[in-house]
């Protein structure tokens, strides 16, 4: 398979739950999103330890990267859909603790595999789950500043506006504008 097919589909994948998601009843819908964001978050690391596409000579987009993005559209959405404040909170709480649980989890299947006391059937190497603390703490960081940014700006778009055209085109673009500085920042933070 051509790796810009594989590279569409992971995105197309990620991206075709959260517009389902957005069209259940409000009952249904903040539930469905909040366990989407879980395992997005959790999913993220994961693919982001084990593959990345190459789609270029210099340019390689981890697996990571595309989760992450697909969360990024998840929040935008669902803030889009639930119009409150307390959804923002609910996000922080929720990358607080996800966080959390990623980094103790991801440290314990590292020391399992590491340690020969189980079975390591795929014979997956130990390292590719070995992710420093600091990497997770950085991560989260980065995500929970990402995501009062754009709290800030959704909430300035909304005292300048009620057209919803433009309010949606100011959500897309920021949700751009916070995936390109995420981009920039990560890399630049975690190696210099």
């Amino acid at each position: 398979m051509d790796i810009w097919v594989a590279f569409l589909l992971n995105v197309g994948l990620y991206s075709i739950l959260p517009l389902y998601l957005s069209t259940l009843e409000m009952r249904l819908r903040k539930p469905a999103f909040y366990c989407y964001l879980s395992v997005l978050l959790v999913l993220g690391v994961l693919a982001g330890a084990i593959y990345s596409f190459p789609l270029s000579k210099d340019l390689s987009i981890s697996g990571g990267s595309v989760a992450y993005g697909a969360f990024m559209m998840s929040i935008v959405m669902l803030i889009i859909t639930e119009r409150k404040i307390s959804t923002f909170f609910n996000i922080i709480r929720l990358l607080i603790t996800g966080w959390v649980f990623i980094g103790l989890g991801i440290n314990l299947i590292s020391w399992i595999l590491g340690s020969g006391r189980a079975l390591n059937i795929s014979q997956v190497s130990p390292e590719s789950f070995h992710i420093a603390l600091w990497i997770i703490v950085l991560g989260g960081s980065l995500a929970l500043f990402e995501v009062l940014l754009l709290l800030f700006t959704f909430l300035q778009a909304r005292k300048l506006t009620s057209n919803p055209t433009i309010l949606a085109l100011i959500y897309t673009l920021s949700f751009f504008l916070v995936l390109c500085l995420d981009g920039l920042l990560f890399p630049l933070f975690a190696f210099g």
